[in-house]
């Protein structure tokens, strides 16, 4: 009771006797259900108030500022199974003062835990209410008259605090740096954000938590007054962003009220007023997702990566979703430049000629051109297809410009001894241009003080020469200006397929060793040449390239090398092989020799030069003798391979081959001999001897000793051949021994014979009725 008589008496006189004037509770302060708490001036809670609400309480207040100091406290009552219904209203009209404050402003003192905290408060004042510091609601926030504006402070809810009352007439309001801040939405839990940017475009935005409690913030911005973070918004026809983010980063739904005909919010929410009927949630994941199809009458609807459900919201303010009533109208502009020379000569002139285009998908309007040239230049004439042209400021006033369309503008220049030359062109609409990339196009020629178009043939007197034979080779160079040349220089260095002969010029000098043909000065339209004669070897490159040089620019460089590649013909050679072997008959196990003989009969010296003789079973490689080249014999094959390599022409070379026989019969050895040359005549490439190999074994000793072992001159195999002859001869060269009769029984023994070595002669006659002359050496052992 003598608090309620202590309220009676404050409000009594306040409301007699101070009319506005400020109130300051600094201490233990009660307001209690039933009687309520009216200020009509400024109030102010010092960092000790302890003000206690009872359930179904009211303080209402008229004045014009309420402040709230951090450390404040604000208990609702009573304590036990409390519902928190005591309310702060901020009331409009003042009763003592007509039309005082037109608007109220709230300084809630708030930073950080839960003091300050109010427990609930209505915004009973159609020009609203306003934060001139950030606030902290327990319980409700009730929208009766009028709206909330943010400003550049903060409203915090706390997890069981709620909006309510809200509609397009009364809600919260931001100026784009404003948050409002849902503490602890629990995982599956949604909290409605009635939020708009300076009272227009209302679109409460709805969250679903899908990730662990978190507080949630909400910042409406524009691109007028408040900048965003995702810049790039503006330039695809949006004005309003939603930048939605949390103090944990995790998933979430996002949805935007769509303004419609029959939105609940109230009227003027139709959303024909809205030109491109936009109401997106989207997100935007990383730079540069977002971009405009330019298709439809107004343009098109910006494309994004994700939209609606299941965005993630991070943990710093982001653009994650959007909304416009701005209609877009795409004209995607774009630029080309070229001129026609790239590297002209100081003092001389150039021509840029400038496109401008649209691409669509609309026509654009307040087209133009900036094409100011730079200091290197200067101006001469211009043309334009449409528009007008001023060469002062650069810029082309084109208009108009219809959809799929072009103009262009021609300038025309001279080069100035110094300056920049990079010339850009660039073009700009009045409409929204999704493609700024091609806005722009800039073209640098290169002037040269002088230029000397330096060119320079190659001919060969012989595309398919002989290998041996010279060949010249002719370089004709020339000047086509426009000026004279200095340090002309051509490189012929001769590939590695030819042998410098000699060389003769008509100007300048060449050193055949470096391949550098110094001409020096060569004037405009003057020409000069120089011919090699070289020899053609048998192997090498022979792709031959003269390149020439000078200290001048050469505006064309395709003509300052030339190449041509002879293809050699081998000369024509005449290749020829002979064989012969060792005179007399030969038996088994007695080795003999073939001797090859390789003949050059042409004119031309021949290269690659190998001869191959292939022996037969019967035969038995041992060695080969030769003089000239290589030889290699293949025991897999049984094949003497001789690299005789070149062989000068009339040359002969010859090789002896020792072999052995293995088996009796008639052996047939063929020799062959070839070149790298084409050979006139191959009828001589090879050589085949025959020969007779007898199937005797002769012995080398005999012991005439009487033990029954070797005591006679015996020949096995002697028997196959009926008709023969033997004769012993001593060193000296007498006959001391010979057989009687047509055939020889084996019956030499030495008999009346000193021991020593003696010569025998064995004629035989062969199955083929020939007779065969075997001879040796045979050794007679006595004791």
């Amino acid at each position: 009771m003598n608090k309620l008589l202590l309220v009676l008496l404050f409000w009594i006189g306040a409301h007699l006797s101070y009319g506005q004037s400020s109130t300051y509770i600094n201490d233990n302060f009660d307001i209690n259900a039933g009687v309520p708490v009216t200020w009509y001036g400024d109030v102010t809670f010092g960092p000790n108030a302890v003000v206690y609400i009872e359930d179904g309480a009211t303080a209402i207040f008229y004045g014009k500022n309420m402040t709230v100091e951090p450390g404040a406290t604000f208990i609702a009552l009573p304590s036990n199974s409390q519902t928190g219904t005591g309310v702060f209203i901020f009331r409009g009209n003042n009763p003592l003062h007509s039309n005082y404050p037109l608007q109220q402003t709230l300084n809630g003192g708030y930073t950080s835990g839960i003091h300050p905290t109010l427990p609930n408060i209505e915004i009973d004042n159609a020009a609203g209410l306003s934060l001139t510091g950030n606030s902290r609601i327990s319980n409700n926030v009730k929208f009766t008259a009028g709206h909330l504006y943010l400003n550049n402070f903060n409203l915090v809810l706390d997890n069981d605090a709620t909006f309510s009352g809200y509609d397009v007439t009364k809600h919260v309001v931001t100026n784009g740096t404003g948050v409002v801040v849902k503490e602890n939405l629990a995982n599956g839990s949604s909290f409605l954000f009635p939020v708009s940017i300076a009272g227009v475009d209302y679109t409460p935005a709805t969250v679903l938590n899908q990730a662990v409690a978190r507080n949630i913030i909400v910042q409406v911005k524009d691109y007028t007054n408040s900048v965003a973070t995702e810049t790039s918004f503006a330039t695809r026809g949006i004005d309003r962003t939603w930048q939605i983010s949390s103090s944990i980063i995790g998933a979430a739904n996002v949805i935007l009220q769509h303004n419609s005909a029959t939105n609940a919010n109230g009227t003027g929410t139709n959303e024909s007023a809205f030109n491109n009927n936009l109401s997106f949630v989207s997100q935007q994941l990383s730079t540069g997702v977002w971009s405009s199809s330019c298709s439809g009458n107004d343009g098109g609807s910006p494309i994004s990566i994700n939209t609606g459900s299941n965005l993630v919201l991070p943990a710093t303010a982001d653009a994650t979703a959007y909304f416009t009533k701005q209609s877009v109208n795409c004209a995607d502009l774009f630029v080309t430049k070229t001129v026609n020379s790239v590297s002209p000569l100081v003092g001389s002139t150039v021509t840029f000629t400038i496109t401008a285009r649209n691409n669509g998908v609309v026509d654009a309007t307040g087209v133009t051109v900036n094409e100011l040239l730079p200091n290197g230049y200067s101006y001469i004439s211009s043309t334009v297809s449409v528009g007008t042209y001023n060469n002062l400021t650069g810029i082309w006033t084109v208009g108009n410009l219809a959809n799929g369309a072009s103009a262009t503008l021609t300038v025309t220049a001279s080069i100035n001894g110094s300056g920049s030359y990079a010339n850009t062109a660039t073009i700009s609409g009045a409409q929204t241009d999704p493609d700024p990339i091609n806005n722009s196009a800039t073209v640098t020629p290169v002037p040269g003080a002088l230029q000397a178009n330096l060119g320079v043939t190659k001919t060969a007197s012989s595309m398919a020469p002989v290998i041996g034979t010279n060949l010249e080779f002719n370089i004709a160079i020339s000047n086509q200006g426009p000026n004279n040349a200095t340090g002309v220089r051509v490189t012929e260095q001769l590939p590695s397929g030819y042998s410098f002969v000699s060389s003769v010029q008509t100007v300048g000098a060449y050193n055949s060793s470096t391949g550098i043909w110094d001409i020096g000065n060569l004037a405009n339209g003057a020409t000069a040449t120089l011919t090699v004669t070289a020899r053609v070897l048998a192997t090498g490159s022979y792709a031959n390239t003269a390149t020439i040089t000078g200290n001048e620019i050469d505006p064309v460089l395709g003509n300052n090398t030339s190449a041509v590649t002879p293809i050699p013909n081998a000369a024509q050679v005449d290749l020829a092989i002979t064989k012969t072997a060792t005179m007399g008959g030969i038996h088994i196990g007695q080795e003999f020799e073939y001797v090859l003989t390789v003949r050059n009969l042409s004119a031309y010296l021949a290269t690659g030069v190998i001869a191959t003789d292939v022996l037969p079973a019967e035969l038995g490689y041992v060695l080969a003798n030769n003089s000239y080249g290589t030889v290699t014999y293949n025991n897999g094959t049984n094949t003497v391979s001789w690299n005789i390599g070149n062989l000068a022409a009339g040359a002969s070379v010859e090789i002896t081959i020792r072999v052995k026989a293995l088996k009796a019969g008639l052996v047939r050895n063929t020799a062959t001999v070839a070149g790298t040359e084409t050979d006139t005549n191959l009828t001589n490439n090879s050589a085949t001897h025959s020969k007779e190999l007898l199937g005797l074994q002769i012995p080398n000793v005999i012991t005439p000793d009487g033990d029954g072992r070797n005591d006679t001159f015996k020949i096995p195999g002697i028997e196959a051949y009926p008709e023969n002859t033997l004769m012993i001869y001593n060193r000296w060269g007498n006959e001391v021994w010979k057989s009687t009769g047509m055939t020889y029984r084996n019956e030499w023994d030495g008999r009346g014979l000193n021991g020593g070595t003696y010569y025998y002669v064995l004629r035989l006659k062969t199955a083929a009725s020939s007779w065969q002359t075997l001879t040796g050496w045979v050794t007679l052992l006595k004791d």
